[in-house]
């Protein structure tokens, strides 16, 4: 959006209303508006967003990690680890929320905590493919990296995330 470069809040603001009246369940806006909340310093305002937004678009993985990392950053891990706990009881098959809640723990020197929840069967079981798990692995824990992407390679959903952590890596350029 233009008027966000330009610096025009007060246009943005109007533009994203009319936006998130005429298209109210595109997640897409609802993370916009927040996000113009956010760097106004209006985080009850971007609270607010979030809530409505997750109300209208309760599958968005993406918004409801926007959310937690709000909440991580305003109220603390604990209110950030039960929005992530609602959208996976809410969205048992969608890998990112786990390898968010995995992530939040690992950010937050909950180590055993993210390992914990890695080892635990509920993404297994609700995912079609053990994506949180191999995306987890390849990403943090490199000594397991090659084997891992190799399980990973095995399941048709999880070839782009590989391909796309792995390249960063140093052994990337082997070819073992």
């Amino acid at each position: 959006m233009l008027e966000r470069e330009v610096g025009d809040h007060v246009k943005e603001e109007e533009l994203l209303a009319a936006g998130l009246r005429s298209y109210g369940t595109f997640d897409k806006l609802w993370m916009m508006a927040a996000q113009a909340a956010e760097r106004r310093s209006d985080l009850v305002k971007a609270r607010e967003h979030y809530l409505r937004g997750l109300d209208k678009c309760a599958k968005s993985s993406v918004l409801w990690s926007l959310a937690a990392k709000l909440e991580e950053t305003a109220s603390g891990v604990v209110k950030a680890r039960s929005v992530l706990e609602l959208a996976r009881l809410k969205n048992r098959a969608m890998p990112r929320l786990w390898l968010e809640a995995v992530r939040l723990e690992a950010r937050n020197g909950q180590e055993k905590l993210a390992t914990t929840l890695l080892a635990s069967p509920r993404p297994a079981a609700h995912c079609r493919t053990r994506q949180v798990q191999c995306m987890r692995s390849v990403r943090e824990w490199q000594r397991f990296a090659m084997r891992s992407a190799r399980q990973c390679l095995r399941h048709r959903e999880a070839r782009a995330n590989v391909c796309a952590i792995a390249a960063p890596m140093p052994f990337a350029h082997e070819t073992k």
